[in-house]
């Protein structure tokens, strides 16, 4: 008879003796594999090696395949007689316990773990007719396998391949499995934890250095377009194409006011205020038939001088925001709006600004 699907071991810490791994269970079937025990590896009664045997006589069983399956070792047993599957299955033999061979040479090899034995323990043998010979059917391991020890475990078999609880002081195993997995997940845990908190800080860290970096080149940027705004305009005034005034009413407007509007000025439109704010050409009217000076810089006769101009242009200037700082009507209304509302208001004002040359409607227009 076989049994299928028996669980055989486990990983964990038992008799003391380690915690065993998935390696070490893989480190079993591969010495299984390796040293070709399907069929060598046979089942016994207990861990007594005192059983008597007889030369001749039928094995219990044999492990015809083992192999891994996460935490679990399994195997197959073979040619198990009726009377010892009977009792398996009758729960008189409901628990197996592997016995292992340890750092074991052979053929130049050193394996660090052996199956070599399964026994089979539970209820003592009921005195049932044909069960009366089943202890002399017990091996006893032979062979040239040199060892360094011999280690058993216990646990529950049954014929059905079903899972079943630890045998062997079943609480303080699962127990000590358990506590076991919870000391290996709380350390990682604890490990994950401290990589955690030191990828957050350089996270930090580093968002820190590039806010700065980005601050810094921002502030770069907005100085190096002031200047080039300012460098324009000092040259156009350096070449009497503009007067000082132009340019402090340029800095006065909105877009000249925050370090984000400076960015989005483009200095194509820059030359294009400057070129239609330019004083070129603009020659000072006779003087009066009466030979004198002009009295009213707002509309007298030297409303188109240079000095003319420049307080057309400064006046206007600040009447604009004098308007617009006084004035609910006009405080939020566009430059241009507030400055053709004064040069309705005051004529003689706006004959001497669109006299400038460049004005729409002046004489150099």
């Amino acid at each position: 008879m076989d049994i299928k699907n028996v669980e055989l071991f486990r990983t964990g810490r038992w008799n003391d003796i380690k915690t065993f791994t998935e390696a070490d269970l893989d480190a079993m079937v591969e010495s299984f594999t390796e040293l070709t025990m399907a069929g060598r590896v046979p089942l016994k009664f207990g861990h007594n090696e005192e059983q008597p045997f007889t030369d001749g006589q039928p094995a219990l069983g044999w492990v015809s395949r083992l192999w891994r399956d996460g935490e679990m070792l399994f195997a197959d047993f073979t040619s198990m007689p009726r009377v010892v599957y009977d009792a398996v299955k009758a729960g008189l033999h409901k628990f197996v316990s592997v016995e292992l061979l340890r750092d074991v040479a052979h053929g130049g090899r050193e394996f660090p773990w052996v199956l070599s034995a399964v026994a089979l323990l539970g209820a003592d043998i009921p005195a049932v007719s044909g069960l009366k010979d089943l202890q002399a059917l017990a091996m006893s391991r032979r062979g040239a396998l040199r060892s360094g020890a011999r280690v058993t475990f216990t646990r529950d078999v049954s014929t059905n391949g079903g899972r079943k609880t630890m045998a062997d002081d079943k609480e303080k195993v699962e127990l000590s499995a358990l506590t076991a997995r919870v000391d290996a997940l709380t350390g990682k845990l604890e490990t994950f934890s401290t990589e955690n908190a030191t990828l957050k800080a350089d996270n930090k860290r580093l968002k820190d250095e590039a806010d700065a970096r980005e601050k810094v080149i921002k502030t770069e940027k907005v100085t190096a377009q002031r200047a080039a705004i300012g460098l324009k305009f000092k040259a156009a005034i350096d070449d009497k194409l503009i007067l000082p005034s132009t340019q402090e009413r340029y800095q006065r407007g909105p877009e000249y006011k925050s370090d984000e509007t400076v960015l989005g000025i483009k200095l194509d439109d820059v030359d294009a205020f400057i070129k239609d704010n330019h004083v070129v050409g603009v020659k000072p009217k006779p003087k009066s038939k009466a030979g004198g000076e002009a009295t009213d810089a707002l509309g007298g006769d030297d409303a188109e001088s240079p000095e003319a101009l420049a307080v057309a242009d400064t006046t206007l200037f600040k009447l604009v925001e004098h308007e617009r700082a006084t004035n609910l009507q006009f405080s939020k209304e566009p430059w241009g709006v507030v400055q053709q509302h004064l040069l309705r208001k005051y004529p003689k004002l706006a004959e001497a600004y669109r006299s400038q040359p460049g004005i729409k409607g002046g004489a150099g227009a």
